[in-house]
């Protein structure tokens, strides 16, 4: 069973983040992404095995866990089934269609932009 199948499973709210992170060296300017899923707090203790951290650059009470490549390819297979939240130039973010993790943490679109991407962006 894959991460997305666990959360499923456990009815756990999640986000999916994309970040752009962009790499400058010499005259190549270059980029990756970054893929990592948001829970909140009081979901971590059904999820402890998976590897969730706590996120402590934010004021929200939510816990992060990175993509590895082989989650990353798990959600690329998904990703249709979630809504398109923000897409702009740090990323993009991805919630549950009937559940969503903004709203139940009132997060507005410029915060979750501010907060969520733009940690990733490109350096001065």
């Amino acid at each position: 069973m894959n991460i997305f199948q666990e959360l499923d499973k456990r009815k756990v709210c999640y986000s999916v983040v994309k970040a752009k992170e962009t790499l400058i060296e010499a005259e190549i300017d270059e980029f990756s992404y970054d893929c990592f899923i948001l829970v909140d707090s009081r979901d971590v203790k059904m999820l402890k095995k998976l590897g969730f951290k706590k996120q402590t650059k934010t004021k929200h009470k939510i816990h992060q866990k990175t993509l590895d490549e082989q989650q990353t390819k798990e959600f690329d297979q998904i990703k249709d089934t979630l809504d398109l939240v923000v897409r702009n130039e740090f990323g993009k973010v991805y919630e549950l269609k009937n559940n969503s993790f903004k709203k139940r943490h009132g997060i507005n679109e410029r915060n979750t932009e501010g907060k969520s991407i733009r940690s990733n962006r490109r350096p001065k």
